[in-house]
């Protein structure tokens, strides 16, 4: 039972990443079941410094990857499933909330099996920050747990000037959303680069084919990884978020983009980045494979009751986009 509390407790620390949007495009956060959490007795375990986690802070001018705590890594990446990686990963979704760090292990696990040619690490997350802009992005190299990682600008000039993207160094530090990945990037991919990209909710329809057209027209795309960061149903019960996941799926894989843009929390913290995903994978021409898909109460292993989760669960997909052709 120890090993089992030191889990949850880890897991509940990082559930105020999970943030949704309401009805105004705000974002809004989940940290219901870090109360309840807090409660379990204090000989779990779990350090002092943990419990406070503490944002990593370089002091360098690089930018910072406030959310991720090097401490629970360990335990995602020996809790991660053996995804498939017998077919080259070309892009793939996965969480950005940390509860659900052993999910984004193993998708980063299976596209290093897969592959020996990835150069950069493109990343389209989701926007939590109320701006003017569609789009997002940053020219700085980010410094994480694992070592500096190294920007490729050619691909963040390419987001400024084909679409339009602002570059905000702040607020790639302040929303989670992307840096979260950054030390996944450095550790299983230590010789990468990355390209970021944070999408805002609720602009021009016509944004995910911009931003599809825009990420197929990389010079050298095969030799990227495309992760998208993404969460899916937000504030439902257990119950209805399998639900609402299982229209979700179905949408997806019969590539249905008017249903995909018009989800809301109750599918999708950000319709324009899952429909941006499926646009890229048609382009490329390969299947999406589902990899994954849980809740927030299957993760911490906690059944699911309101009083445990007044404010409900966050859900989870992995999706890879695989090519037969091998890397």
């Amino acid at each position: 039972m120890k090993a089992y509390k030191i889990i949850a407790v880890g897991a509940a620390l990082l559930l105020a990443c999970s943030c949704g949007y309401n009805e105004k495009g705000t974002a809004e956060g989940n940290t219901a079941v870090i109360i309840e959490i807090q409660e379990i007795p204090e000989d779990t375990g779990v350090t002092e410094a943990a419990k406070e986690k503490k944002p990593f802070v370089s002091g360098t001018g690089l930018l910072d990857c406030n959310y991720f705590d090097d401490g629970y890594f360990i335990s995602w990446d020996n809790r991660s499933e053996e995804y498939p990686s017998d077919k080259k990963i070309i892009s793939g979704v996965v969480p950005h909330h940390l509860t659900a760090g052993h999910l984004i292990s193993g998708f980063f696990k299976a596209a290093a099996k897969s592959r020996s040619d990835i150069e950069t690490v493109v990343i389209i997350a989701t926007s939590h920050i109320e701006g003017n802009e569609s789009f997002y992005t940053t020219y700085s190299d980010w410094n994480s747990p694992f070592g500096i990682v190294e920007t490729d600008r050619d691909i963040v000039s390419l987001f400024c000037n084909e679409s339009g993207a602002a570059v905000d160094n702040e607020r790639l530090i302040a929303d989670h959303s992307a840096s979260s990945h950054i030390p996944f990037v450095k550790h299983y991919f230590p010789e990468a680069k990355t390209a970021c990209l944070l999408v805002a909710p609720g602009f021009d329809k016509s944004l995910p084919e911009r931003l599809a057209d825009v990420l197929y027209s990389i010079p050298d795309k095969e030799k990227c990884l495309f992760l998208f960061s993404v969460d899916f149903s937000h504030y439902l019960s257990a119950v209805e978020a399998d639900r609402a996941d299982e229209i979700t799926s179905k949408a997806v894989s019969e590539r249905d983009y008017g249903k995909i843009e018009g989800f809301t929390n109750d599918n999708v913290d950000s319709p324009f980045c899952l429909s941006a995903y499926v646009r890229l994978s048609e382009y490329f021409g390969d299947d999406i494979y589902e990899a994954d898909n849980c809740n927030t109460a299957d993760v911490l292993g906690i059944p699911y009751s309101k009083e445990l989760y007044p404010e409900g669960v966050t859900s989870y997909f992995v999706l890879m986009t695989r090519s037969d052709n091998g890397g």
